[in-house]
């Protein structure tokens, strides 16, 4: 249950951000999260099995993308919150 929670706190995070950021670069790689992390939401809602998997890819995404807004920091905030109820997980 906990990485339900930190997940919806993720995606609401990440609407905030894009609602908010004053890099109009930015926004193109907040609609991405966003839509990477619905998929993550749901496949955790659904008690799929794959849930790891997904946030190790959604992991590679925040690696190959660069904000520069720093409102950022509280999306990366939540998604170490992610992470970290991610480890306790099994696979």
């Amino acid at each position: 249950m906990p990485l339900k929670r930190a997940m919806a706190a993720y995606v609401r995070t990440l609407e905030d951000c894009l609602a908010n950021t004053h890099r109009a670069e930015d926004r193109s790689i907040y609609e991405k999260y966003l839509a990477d992390a619905a998929r993550i939401l749901a496949a955790c809602v659904a008690g799929e099995p794959n849930v790891v998997r997904r946030i190790e890819a959604h992991e590679r995404l925040w690696g190959h993308t660069w904000l520069q807004d720093p409102i950022y920091r509280k999306a990366e905030s939540a998604w170490h919150t992610v992470k970290e109820h991610a480890n306790n997980v099994p696979t």
